[in-house]
């Protein structure tokens, strides 16, 4: 049964603001928490619930990029990410799953892979996870072997492959023969997977080679430019404009913890009123408030800053869960520098910020 346009924006809009908003809140609190002095049994209840949280931010994703990739309205981020950092997280968020069913991963990262590279960092993880879940249904105690090569290198970039490597004997239904897995995927995520990592340049693949079963995705990756100014950023002031409680809590808690010189302010009316009296280097404005919209706000502090040619000019940074591309449009037409969905993630914040400031 095919789906209207118009139900379609609203099942979207639905699972922005009804589902991934209360998600990306649990998983911010969790990570509060965390830093809080727990004891162990408090740190293996927080462990299990940021798998479960990690689960449902997962589904949800692939119900949202489902849509877009179906209206041809997805666009990829383009950040800086550092491969080591992610394929780190990567394990430790599955740590549960592992000591759950015996497994272990082990990496191999080949010496000529960049450090860091600029692409969409939230897809890639979630096309990690869906080949990963794939395997971990049926392979037993296990170790798996992650291998991370560069395929070419290009003026623009890199292309990378990224496969899991798992031996055959320790594959509970060993007499499976397997298939091009584009003509065997079961499960809804993966074949939101496997169309992201088209639209990335790459493909998901899954074949045998020897005594091993390997799954795993082909990827291209910009270039990262390195030359980035050093900056103090506790001398960096921050204004977080954002009428959601949970939200702007991890947004302050994230920046301050950052070392920035963190305000906040719950509305648009606030957040102008309290640039017209003090300096910032940065707002991050959510869209949708109450008493003043976010686009609205970022036009009369634009406003401001032209009537006071002495001011410098502040970074705006478009804050919210919505990343439609007419949003995006819409958000640099009123004056902001850029665009940061929720939630926060402090990599992508400091390379947005470092790229600005440069």
């Amino acid at each position: 049964m095919s789906i209207s346009s118009d139900r379609s924006h609203d099942i979207m809009r639905f699972f922005n603001h009804e589902l991934k908003t209360p998600v990306h809140g649990m998983k911010g609190l969790l990570c509060l928490l965390k830093d809080s002095g727990l004891t162990e049994q408090q740190k293996a209840y927080v462990e299990s619930l940021e798998y479960a949280s990690d689960n449902l931010q997962h589904s949800v994703l692939a119900v949202l990029d489902y849509f877009k990739l179906n209206e041809q309205r997805l666009v990829l981020e383009n950040h800086k990410m550092c491969i080591f950092d992610e394929i780190n997280d990567f394990i430790a968020h599955r740590s549960v799953i592992l000591n759950e069913r015996g497994l272990k991963i082990t990496v191999d990262i080949a010496s000529n892979v960049p450090k860091c590279v600029k692409g969409d960092a939230k897809r890639f993880r979630f096309i990690l996870r869906s080949i990963f879940n794939r395997i971990s249904q049926y392979v037993k105690k296990s170790t798996i072997l992650l291998k991370i090569n560069i395929l070419a290198e290009e003026k623009e970039g890199y292309a990378l492959d990224f496969s899991f490597w798992v031996y055959q004997e320790n594959i509970s239904d060993s007499d499976r023969d397997p298939k091009a897995i584009e003509d065997e995927l079961e499960h809804f995520d993966e074949k939101v997977a496997y169309r992201l990592a088209n639209l990335m340049g790459g493909s998901v693949y899954s074949h045998t080679e020897g005594v091993y079963e390997v799954h795993g995705l082909k990827t291209f990756f910009k270039r990262q430019n390195e030359t980035f100014k050093e900056h103090d950023f506790s001398q960096i002031s921050v204004l977080v404009v954002e009428d959601e409680a949970i939200s702007r809590k991890i947004a302050v808690h994230a920046l301050k913890k950052m070392g920035y010189q963190v305000d906040f302010a719950v509305n648009g009316r606030q957040a102008v009123d309290l640039f017209a009296i003090k300096d910032f280097d940065l707002i991050l404005m959510d869209i949708q408030m109450p008493v003043l919209e976010g686009l609205d706000a970022t036009r009369e502090i634009r406003e401001i800053e032209i009537a006071n040619s002495e001011r410098k000019r502040c970074i705006i940074l478009a804050f919210t869960a919505d990343s439609h591309t007419n949003s995006r449009i819409a958000c640099i037409n009123a004056g902001m520098d850029d665009y940061i969905s929720k939630p926060l993630e402090v990599d992508k914040l400091m390379a947005i910020v470092e790229q600005q400031l440069s």
